[in-house]
């Protein structure tokens, strides 16, 4: 199976479709309109945010790593409960 040759997007397309990511509840429907796969419209949404360099970007920034961080650590937690009161079946 042949793969196919990555297609390039212009930087005024990436940005439309960060700020539509950013206002859309469904990234997967986005990225299917688009074309584009979930992994790249979070790779541009990244890059982008690396880019601008206003204090209220640099603020949400680290905010929204710390959210991730906590979902993180919460999701392990769960996990690890989870487990750890389930009987083994033999």
């Amino acid at each position: 199976m042949a793969r196919r040759k990555p297609q390039r997007y212009g930087s005024e397309f990436r940005q439309q479709a960060v700020e539509r990511m950013n206002a859309c509840g469904n990234i997967v429907g986005l990225a299917r309109e688009l074309g584009v796969s979930r992994r790249v419209l979070y790779q541009w949404r990244d890059r982008m945010e690396q880019t601008d360099s206003s204090p209220g970007r640099s603020r949400e920034l680290i905010l929204r790593k710390q959210i991730l961080k906590l979902k993180r650590l919460l999701a392990n937690k769960l996990w690890k409960w989870i487990f750890s009161d389930m009987p083994c079946k033999e």
